[in-house]
């Protein structure tokens, strides 16, 4: 006597219906340690965990200088000392442009490099609170930069030599 079919679940292989199930557990597994797309951060990179720590290490190195949600103003001309003003980071100006390695290295490194007053963080944040912090001024940004800066558009954004430069020294 066989097994009657039943709606939602037809007969399958015992191997195929063991695999499925694997691969439910995983999918779930995943989505619930926050290494898959969560609601809570969209399609991005990072996590919800990174963005509220993000959001502390910005209040404490950056905002001074960046303003309270990455609104800073006045940045596309050199002040009088001939270095540039920080700029904004809430994705109204161009830091959108920048490929995650290049922001890690900008804000290891400092600004000095690309014309900017802002110190290197090296030797007070580690890797993963660089990343962290990235997540934290990225949750300021739009759907619509989030989607620039992680997309194609990217690639069609003409950067200034010295961006050019730094993006192939990170080659």
């Amino acid at each position: 006597m066989s097994e009657p079919e039943t709606r939602c679940m037809p007969k399958i292989p015992e191997l195929n219906r063991n695999r499925i199930y694997r691969c439910m557990v995983l999918a779930s597994w995943l989505f619930t340690t926050g290494n898959a797309v969560s609601e809570e951060t969209g399609e991005r990179w990072y996590t919800k965990a990174q963005v509220n720590r993000g959001k502390s290490l910005f209040t404490l190195h950056c905002a001074e200088c960046h303003g309270e949600n990455g609104e800073s103003s006045l940045w596309k001309k050199p002040g009088p000392d001939g270095l540039y003003p920080p700029p904004p980071l809430n994705g109204m100006g161009h830091t959108w442009h920048h490929q995650l390695p290049l922001l890690r290295r900008i804000i290891r490194e400092g600004g000095t490099k690309t014309g900017g007053r802002m110190p290197a963080f090296n030797a007070q944040l580690s890797s993963d609170e660089v990343d962290s912090l990235i997540a934290g001024f990225q949750s300021f940004w739009s759907e619509d930069v989030y989607r620039k800066w992680n997309g194609e558009a990217y690639q069609r954004i003409s950067q200034p030599q010295i961006i050019q430069e730094l993006i192939k020294a990170l080659e």
